[in-house]
This record gives structure tokens, sequence and C-alpha cells, in this order.
């Protein structure tokens, strides 16, 4: 024991020994990087949840005709896939559409990016899926569900999901893939039962019947309706972005992740398309059967609700704490925090803010949805206020296809890029080549979500059947419009009381110097919690108001690359008997004038 001691006074540990013993003590989990077929089960996952199992009898009663109600479920099967390709192939960040829109329009600073950033936090929610779970796990009780049961059941599945991402993230995904196969095995077996006669169904819905009755008349159909009934639709598809929330944890190099995104995701909305297509043509036009075993239908139900919940806690936590490292919401601190469990291709464990953030969320909306015996009202409202949402930002999306070759060449840095960071320069879109077609879908993804966002608000108070609607659809609008305006709104007192912020970027030609894409952004510094008005009031008015003109309108990425790129030309180049020329940058790289004269 003494000599021991001797050795440990003699030769203590190093601080890397040190390190290596703890960690050889408790080593952390690395999760494992996403393959293509990782990517094509996380888009399964979220598309297949509950809604292709109980929205198509309300398309069908929202539309009045056998025939329209498959036209709507063939004609929006693959509208925005392209565009989301198009976009995470140009950026393979995690993130997704908020890395889109922070790169797309960068003018007035933070604006578009915390606008959607409020949206996401508040609506991206797991709520409708764990209430259905919850809703078909009690298979005695659907006729007349157990209110507080059901949303007692739901808090706890998000509850224990968030864990195994927080501490076992390897199970999840490897969780994911197994669901994911069992979902296209259980639309394969019902799409055959109701070929043979055993899908459990209503032979007869309010009156459509038969191969030949395509059309009811005096079914009291509106276009409101017909809108309420694309929704419901597009809730049932909306998953293909699924994957792009976390492109760089796909496996390979900038070229391999895009090939396993695109493979995957193309390969998913595919399969999943012709099941749909396939399982409603049999709900439409098949033999119906009441006598098969709804119970076992409803687990399958449940189950597959499950399966959505997996994907999608996986996927939006680490979009939220994508969010909070912006700084762009309230407790940003807590709710960026990611553990030691499940380092990923980017150094961070697994997101605990994030799976908090999504949890709370999740769990307040489930506290808060209407329920009014067995009517779904009030989870329809749920699942609509997301699709509604989402239909606002397609219209930014296909607007920002016509500039993402543009903003893509504003941003490179190809001359100080490591290889394994640098793109192709000039850049040019990847998926929709052709200018007509790319120009086309752009238009048509515009007018087509511009139609969706602006008919709920044409005053409509009952449906088809003449029962009257309990939450009015114009409550979508009233709900969703506000939260992206008081998420801009943000972003602007952001600008305003910050005492200095400055854009995150690329310092030289070093590797110590280089910042990766996915990592530029906008560094604020905010004032103390009770010095906000008095930081305010030490500042020249003049001065404020120039600061926040320059801070609004400054280009951030773009204007970064460009003054880097000009650097670069003032660079001395070594003459051959080591003279070197005299020019240095004027400027300090990525500074924005701080309001209250600090240096960076």
């Amino acid at each position: 024991m003494a000599h021991q001691g001797q050795d440990a006074v003699q030769n203590p540990p190093t601080e890397d020994t040190a390190a290596a013993s703890i960690r050889s003590q408790d080593e952390p989990i690395i999760q494992r990087p996403l393959e293509a077929f990782d990517v094509a089960c996380l888009i399964i996952n979220k598309m297949i949840g509950s809604g292709i199992f109980i929205q198509p009898s309300a398309v069908l009663l929202l539309t009045g005709s056998k025939v329209g109600a498959l036209f709507i479920w063939v004609y929006t099967n693959r509208q925005s896939i392209y565009v989301y390709l198009e976009y995470g192939l140009a950026w393979p960040f995690s993130g997704g559409e908020y890395v889109y829109i922070k790169k797309i329009f960068p003018r007035p600073a933070l604006v578009f990016a915390s606008s959607f950033a409020w949206f996401f936090v508040a609506f991206s929610s797991s709520t409708g899926n764990a209430l259905i779970f919850a809703r078909y796990i009690c298979m005695t009780n659907i006729a007349s569900p157990n209110e507080w049961l059901q949303k007692f059941i739901a808090c706890w599945i998000l509850v224990g999901i968030s864990i195994i991402h927080y501490r076992t993230v390897n199970i999840g995904i490897t969780a994911n893939a197994f669901l994911a196969a069992y979902k296209l095995l259980l639309l394969l077996i019902l799409i055959a039962a109701g070929l043979f006669g055993g899908l459990p169904r209503e032979s007869r819905h309010k009156g459509i019947q038969g191969n030949n009755d395509w059309r009811v008349e005096d079914s009291g159909n509106s276009p409101v309706n017909i809108t309420l009934a694309i929704f419901l639709v597009i809730y049932a598809y909306q998953g293909w972005e699924n994957a792009n929330y976390i492109t760089s944890e796909i496996a390979g190099n900038t070229e391999q992740k895009k090939r396993n995104l695109k493979v995957g995701a193309l390969g998913a909305v595919t399969v999943v398309s012709a099941l749909y297509i396939g399982f409603n043509f049999v709900l439409a036009f098949g033999p119906g059967d009441e006598t098969a075993a709804k119970q076992a239908v409803y687990a399958c139900i449940a189950l597959s609700a499950f399966g959505n919940l997996v994907g999608v806690i996986f996927t939006n936590a680490r979009v939220k704490r994508e969010i909070a490292r912006d700084q762009l919401v309230p407790a940003y601190s807590f709710f960026v925090k990611s553990s030691d469990y499940g380092r990923n291709r980017d150094g961070f464990g697994t997101p605990i803010g994030g799976l908090i953030l999504h949890g709370l969320i999740s769990c307040i909306l489930v506290a808060a949805t209407p329920f009014s015996g067995s009517s779904l009202d009030g989870l329809t409202f749920i699942y609509n206020l997301y699709t509604y949402g989402h239909s606002v930002l397609r219209i930014a999306l296909g607007i920002g296809l016509f500039y993402l070759r543009r903003r893509m060449n504003e941003n490179e840095t190809a001359a100080v890029d490591i290889p394994d960071e640098a793109y192709d320069v000039p850049w040019n879109y990847k998926l929709l080549t052709k200018k007509k077609l790319r120009y086309l879908l752009a238009v048509f993804l515009i007018a087509t979500n511009t139609f969706l966002v602006i008919l709920p608000v044409v005053p409509s108070t009952t449906n088809p059947d003449g029962s009257k609607r309990l939450i009015p659809f114009w409550l979508l609008p009233t709900t969703i419009l506000p939260v992206y305006v008081v998420g801009g709104l943000a972003a602007i007192m952001v600008l305003l009381i910050a005492p200095r912020m400055y854009f995150q970027t690329s310092l030289g030609t070093s590797r110590n110097e280089f910042v990766p894409y996915n990592a530029r952004r906008w560094v604020i510094v905010y004032p103390e919690v009770g010095d906000v008005l008095g930081s305010l009031c030490r500042r020249d008015i003049g001065q404020f108001f120039e600061d926040t003109k320059t801070r609004l309108w400054y280009g951030g990425e773009a204007t970064e690359a460009r003054r880097l790129k000009e650097e670069m030309l003032l660079q001395p180049v070594a003459a051959e008997g080591g003279d070197h020329g005299a020019q240095q940058p004027a400027t300090k790289h990525g500074d924005v004038i701080p309001v209250d004269g600090s240096e960076r």
C-alpha cells in the first residue's frame, strides 16, 4: 500500500489518463450514423401514423364522392417531396425547414427564422398520435372514451419515448426501423383483406355506396369542406420532411449524405404513396365486412401511432435544439442542452433540452385538446393547426426555390473551405435541373398552398351531413398567423435590446479559423435581465436607430462571405525569394458594429 501511494505521488495521473479512466468506467454511448434505410424508416414512421386509418372516412364524407376522395389521395401524394429534397441537397444540415428559411430569407435579420421557430416550437408536436395511441389502446372504450384517462396515457407515452431517445438512442433508432417495417406489412395486409372482403368498415357511408355511386346530389359540400378534406390528406402524407431535420447525422461525407437522403426519401415516399392509394381504393370500392376482429385492428392502429411518436420525437427534438442554439426562444440556455449519451457526427449528445421542450409542449396541447364524446373534431383541429402552419411555410419555400441557387452562390467561401466541407462552385440545382419544371413546381406549390391558407376564412359552420361543426374552421388562421407574427416581432425586439450581436463565420484560411456552414449564425449578447431598460437608456438615440437599421438589413452570411472573398484577394502571395506583399485586410471579418462600441 505504501509503495502504491509513493508511486501515486511520484507519478500523479495526467489529465488525459484521468479522463481515459473515467471513460473506461462509463463509456458514453455513440449514436450510429443513419444509413439510407434509416432515412426511409424515419419518413415511413412519420407518414404512416394514425391519419391513414382514421382520415379516409372523413375525407369521403367531406368530398361526398368516392372518386373525388380517391383523386385527392392521388393528387396530394408527392407535391412537396422534390422541393424538400432540393433544399436538403443544398443544405444537408440538421434543422430542416428552419435552416432553409434562415438561409433563404436573411433580411430582415432573424425575423423570418424567428417567425417559423415560434410556430414550430408551439405546434410541431406529437399530440395527435399520442392521443390516438391512448384512444385505441383502450380497445373497449372507443365509442365513449374516458377523456382524462386517455390524456394521462398520452402524456406518459410521450415521457417514456423521450426517455428512450435520451438514454438509449440506438435502441430508439432500431425500434424506428422495426416499426416502419411493421407499418408497411400492416398496410399490405389491410389492402389484401379489403380486396377479399375482410376489412372491418361500414359498407355504406352517408349514402355513398357501390362502384357506380360516385357522387351524392345535394350533399351540402362546399369549398371549405373540400379544403378541410385536403388538409386531412396532407396531414396523413406529412412526413417526407422528417429526414431533413437530421441530415447532418446521416452516414458518409457530404456527397454520401446527400445520396442517402435522396435514396431514402424517394424510396419511402414512393412506397407509402402506393400503399395509401391502394388502401383508399379498397376502402371506397372493395367489399365490406363487419364481422372482422375490430379489436385487432385497433391494436394495430395504436402500434402505428406509437411508431410515429418514435420517429417524430427523435427528429423534432433536434430541430428545437437547433432553434435554441440561435437563442430565439425563451430559456434557450436550458433547451439547448445536450446529454453525454449518443454523441453524433456533430459532436452533440442526445438533445435533452429539445426532448423536454417537445414533450412539454405536446403534453400541454394534450391537456388542452377538447373532447366531445366519440367525435374527433378536437383531434382533427390539432392536426389541422400543424398542417395549416405548414401551408404558410410551403408558400415561403416555393418562393425561395427561385432564389436557392443565388443564395448558395452568395454564401459560398470556397477560397477558405476545407475539403470535406466544400461544395461545387458555382452551385446549381441537383434534382430540379430543368428551369421550366422548377418554376412550374414552385408556382404550383405557391398557388395551392395560398388557396389552402385563404379559404378557411370563408364562413362555414356545418358538416356535409348538416351537423354543426364543433370547432369553426376560421380558428385555424386566427390561431396560427398571430404566432408567426409574434415570432417575427420577438426577433425585432431582440435586435432592439441586444447591446451586441455579430455573425459567426470563417475568419481565414487555416483550419482553426474555419467555421462549418451549418455553424454560421448570428450570435446574440443579451443584456442582464434586470438591466434591459438601463441598457437601452444608456445608448445614444441617434446611434441606436442607426445600429438597429444596420442590423435589420445586414446580409448576414452572404455579406460575410463577400467580405471574406474580398479579403482573400488582398492576401499577399509569397514570392519565390520569400518576399511578401504588404497589403492586409482593413477590417476584422465577421463583425457587426456593436452598439456599445466594444470590440468583438
